[in-house]
């Protein structure tokens, strides 16, 4: 591989696994331990059949609270079908992303030439080129150390209840007992969407993360554009997004 560039590898796959039960689920039928997979930490497993005959090998990576598995493409067809025969009655979601995202693999020298990191959520796929633009932009000019993209919330917290089984409490008290409407709020609250998340090298492999506590600055987007594909319709509603 060259050291000076980033490759395509064309001959891989992705599937994602989302759900209540997806990491109980992944458990069960590979080869390796899940809980050695998190935000840091990939694992290499395969998959065997009943009798122990080696099927399928592949990388998992954690994603929010689902899991990537990158496999070679000419398997992904026959390895999704094969994961869906497992589901039975397990809550997850498998969606073959193969058609909408690539693997790319940068070797370590390049990767530390760069002064900052740029990161596209790939399960949020609906954005703004312009946005992105504005942002690398601001971030460049104000030298943050770290910019993450923020959306206003639809569902405000004095209107999220918490349930514990016959109680239940508001997630974040209302102030004020007379407010009749949404827009009568004093305070907006917002959500870190994932459309985009920059930081400075240093900044990244100091904290393991695009986020840190009162040093990360956010760049809130005007409307709402994200999609999060979570689920099988989220896929369609972005696809919708995306011909429009």
């Amino acid at each position: 591989m060259n050291i000076n560039s980033a490759c395509i590898l064309e001959d891989r796959g992705i599937l994602f696994i989302d759900g209540v039960d997806a990491k109980d689920f992944l458990q069960n039928i590979i080869t390796n331990d899940i809980n050695k997979v998190n935000d840091h930490n990939s694992c290499f497993a395969s998959l065997l059949n009943p009798q122990g005959k080696f099927l399928f090998e592949f990388l998992v990576i954690q994603h929010k609270k689902g899991y990537f598995i990158d496999c070679e493409k000419n398997q992904i067809n026959e390895l999704f079908k094969q994961l869906s025969l497992y589901k039975l009655r397990s809550s997850v979601q498998i969606l073959n992303l193969s058609n909408e995202f690539v693997v790319a693999a940068l070797s370590n020298e390049k990767f530390l030439e760069f002064d900052a990191v740029l990161v596209l959520q790939p399960t949020t796929p609906v954005r703004k080129i312009r946005d992105i633009e504005k942002a690398i932009n601001i971030f460049k000019e104000k030298r943050y150390s770290s910019l993450v993209s923020l959306v206003q919330m639809k569902e405000h917290p004095y209107e999220c209840v918490e349930i514990k089984k016959d109680k239940w409490n508001y997630l974040k008290k209302n102030p004020k007992k007379k407010i009749t409407g949404r827009q009568q709020y004093k305070n907006n609250f917002f959500f870190i969407d994932g459309s985009f998340y920059i930081a400075k090298l240093d900044f990244y492999l100091k904290h393991k993360s695009f986020l840190k506590e009162n040093i990360t600055k956010f760049y809130i987007q005007e409307k709402k554009w994200p999609v999060d594909i979570d689920y099988l319709d989220d896929l369609k509603v972005a696809e919708t997004f995306l011909k429009n």
